[in-house]
């Protein structure tokens, strides 16, 4: 990657709106360009909660660049997965992959020099701050960003602080998430979420309330394991180096009780009662559940004057199915950091900015689309094909192991758990490289 040459220009500063784990991961990228960067969060500290998250090879390669691999404390150090295996409903495992340990083969197949971590995100959050102000980035917390002004080309942009403050950069960079307020205001239009029609759990279980040796068996292992059935979706990992567990749920809005009044426990409880008798037993054990509509959010990442960009979330929410949301965020700070070192005066910043816009829309929409079909295959398994007694799906019936993991298997792509190859990810996926794509591209049109 190009560095800056500070002989010809001043760096460029580049202003941060959102102090998650993309804006920092933004922050890190920009600070190793050579410029300068400086994150707005409106929290007042960082987030003292969360769940977990992981990243997809894809995803882990950026951190390890970055150095994160070195910087997460020994309390929430990152898990390294061995090992991804789909089951159905019942805990059968349909498809199972070894990516690191003893299979040398597989993990070279996956990319798997790096393989999938997980973290809790407050974990990594810290990490990524530490590593961001370790390079020069500044961080100020309890900094609500209210307004924006980029009509100015001579100024560059203007932001403004609900204190009243304003601060001037070259560069602004939108990483509120998806109910970002700002994406309308830089897109001159207006983008909302769109509700997926799914119901969106997630669970946070603690080792200290497991009392099933099953589950505690499980969180010592390393490793990711995902149910699907009845077109409903759960994936469980470790974190924290089995001190804790994450769980997250989808569940097509149509198969929970209409007006339902129970507390996300109880909904989760009764949905699950006829399934592998893991999941019960770590919705027993959550220490904090949280729910919401799962939404869907693609609009093009850049303003059209060039000097403002979405990253993260605020640019590409979508079904974890794939678990790339990580992993994308990643991949957004990465490109944009990347093509910057190439940006020697501001004259250059639309093109740079026109460059990652047409990288990141494409990725990300070649991801959702990946995300689609695995998403097809579940709702015409919740109408045809289960493995539960009780189904909300007109039609419904019961099948052997042997239907249900032809259900699974549609051989329609490369795709994720379709794969003729038994990966649970497409190549394409797991071994994309952010900073290789920008600098191909960079090379085939300089700017």
């Amino acid at each position: 990657m190009a560095s800056f040459d500070g002989n010809s220009d001043s760096p460029l500063h580049v202003l941060v709106v959102g102090g998650g784990l993309s804006g920092l991961a933004t922050a890190i990228s920009v600070s190793l360009a050579g410029h300068r960067a400086t994150v707005f969060e409106a929290a007042p500290q960082p987030h003292p909660f969360g769940s977990g998250v992981v990243t997809c090879p894809n995803g882990t390669r950026l951190l390890s660049r970055w150095g994160i691999d070195e910087d997460v404390p020994d309390t929430g150090n990152h898990t390294s997965i061995a090992g991804w295996q789909l089951c159905d409903p019942l805990g059968t495992p349909l498809r199972q992959v070894l990516i690191a340990g003893d299979g040398g083969d597989d993990a070279k197949a996956h990319q798997g020099s790096l393989p999938p971590w997980t973290f809790h995100r407050v974990n990594l959050q810290l990490a990524l701050l530490r590593r961001a102000q370790e390079l020069g980035a500044t961080v100020r917390f309890g900094a609500r960003v209210t307004g924006l002004d980029d009509e100015d080309d001579d100024a560059g942009v203007t932001i403004q602080l609900e204190s009243g403050e304003t601060h001037q950069g070259d560069l602004v960079v939108i990483a509120e998430g998806t109910n970002s307020r700002l994406r309308n205001v830089i897109l001159d239009q207006p983008v909302d979420p769109v509700a997926t029609g799914y119901v969106a759990y997630r669970i946070t279980v603690d080792r200290s309330m497991v009392h099933d040796p099953a589950l505690v068996t499980f969180m010592n292992a390393a490793g990711i394991r995902t149910w699907v059935g009845k077109g409903s979706y759960v994936s469980a990992f470790p974190m924290r180096r089995g001190a804790q567990l994450s769980m997250m749920v989808l569940i097509p809005h149509g198969q929970l009780p209409h007006g339902a009044t129970a507390a996300p426990e109880q909904e989760l409880k009764d949905y699950f009662k006829k399934w592998d008798t893991l999941l019960p037993s770590m919705i027993d054990a959550a220490q904090r559940v949280n729910k919401w509509a799962a939404m869907h959010l693609l609009p093009e990442h850049c303003s059209p004057q060039g000097t403002c960009i979405l990253v993260g979330d605020a640019a590409n929410t979508m079904s974890p199915f794939l678990n790339q949301g990580l992993s994308l965020d990643l991949e957004d700070a990465a490109t944009i950091g990347c093509l910057l070192g190439h940006v020697h005066s501001t004259s250059q910043l639309p093109a740079a900015t026109a460059l990652y816009a047409r990288l990141r829309n494409a990725q990300a929409k070649r991801v959702r689309e990946e995300t689609a079909i695995f998403e097809k295959q579940l709702r015409d398994m919740a109408g045809g094909c289960i493995n539960d007694e009780e189904s909300s799906a007109p039609g419904a019936r019961s099948c052997s192991k042997l239907e249900y993991a032809q259900a699974t298997s549609v051989h329609t792509t490369s795709t994720d758990f379709g794969d003729r190859t038994g990966r649970l990810a497409p190549e394409w996926m797991w071994s994309y490289d952010a900073y290789a794509e920008a600098e191909a591209a960079f090379k085939s049109d300089p700017f």
